[in-house]
């Protein structure tokens, strides 16, 4: 691997675990709106931007008040998933990131019924809200920054 693609996805970890961090009062529970879900749009732009969320999600669930399996393995698995299906449909965006949400709110609804016995369909559904708005605003910025930086030129 490059050294530029390491920085690349230290940087897009990193970034994901701070904001989830900073923001934890929302970003764990049972009816969680984890704004880093705004980055996982990048995952339509590269595999290395998979990875690096799938490490930031990791990194950001052992600070999760209920961390354990589900957390460590289950949803990085879910993640990278997820993101590998997303970046393979990536010429239909919105179908893309639809799914992307979809994906993520059904894992993040299983662990949440294993970990708190928590209603699936209830859960599934507000977690779904948010990573659909999440994902979709997240699409429109990073087009934005691909589009008018030199962030991959």
């Amino acid at each position: 691997m490059k050294i530029k693609t390491i920085t690349t996805v230290g940087l897009i970890s990193a970034l994901y675990v701070a904001i989830t961090i900073i923001l934890a009062p929302i970003s764990f529970g049972i009816f969680q709106f984890r704004v880093s879900e705004l980055l996982k749009p990048i995952a339509l732009k590269g595999k290395r931007y998979v990875i690096a969320l799938t490490i930031g999600l990791f990194l950001a669930n052992l600070f999760s008040p209920s961390v354990g399996l589900m957390e460590l393995i289950f949803m990085p698995i879910v993640c990278a998933g997820g993101g590998i299906l997303s970046y393979l449909i990536r010429k239909r965006p919105i179908i893309s990131t639809t799914l992307y949400a979809l994906i993520i709110s059904l894992g993040v609804a299983v662990t949440l019924l294993v970990n708190f016995n928590a209603p699936f369909f209830l859960t599934f559904c507000s977690i779904f809200i948010s990573e659909f708005v999440l994902m979709h605003i997240g699409g429109i910025l990073v087009d934005y920054i691909f589009r008018y930086t030199t962030i991959e030129k």
